[in-house]
């Protein structure tokens, strides 16, 4: 898959039972590379109802690659230093892609060992439609935000 023409790689990496996505980094300036689970990847592959989070994967390597935000610090145990990569990707599906969903928003969740844990839609703030409904109450405090974004 490719954005802005820029290949979009979902690879087995040298991390064993981990498959890796390219991403910027926290602070937006360089890439670096995220893992997810093999095993989450392989359970999700296998549940017919959960076809769509296994698409949404598509959507999360596009956001880790161009977030508009990203913040660090969720208000959730275990995960106070986790990254939280909130953009608008294109939705997938079995041979498709599609615009996002009206008033939607991506998030996707990385703890601080570089481990992708969760993703998915969410609904958009009402007062500023390029971040989750209360993100200033559910993150610690914004570490990167696109120049371009509004």
């Amino acid at each position: 898959m490719t954005i802005d023409g820029e290949e979009i790689l979902i690879t087995v990496e040298n991390r064993r039972g981990y498959f890796s996505l390219e991403a910027i980094d926290g602070t937006g300036k360089s890439k670096t590379t995220y893992f997810v689970p093999a095993k989450l990847i392989e359970d999700i592959q296998n549940n017919a109802g959960r076809k769509a989070q296994y698409y949404a994967l598509l959507s999360a390597a596009q956001v880790l690659l161009k977030p508009t935000h990203i913040y660090q610090g969720l208000n959730r145990r275990h995960y106070e230093n986790a990254l939280c990569y909130i953009g608008c990707p294109e939705r997938h599906g079995e041979n498709w892609s599609g615009p996002a969903p009206p008033g939607m928003i991506f998030l996707v969740c990385v703890t601080e060992n570089g481990v992708v844990f969760e993703w998915g839609w969410e609904k958009a703030d009402e007062s500023d439609n390029e971040l989750p409904e209360n993100a200033t109450t559910r993150f610690r405090n914004r570490k990167w935000k696109n120049s371009s974004s509004t």
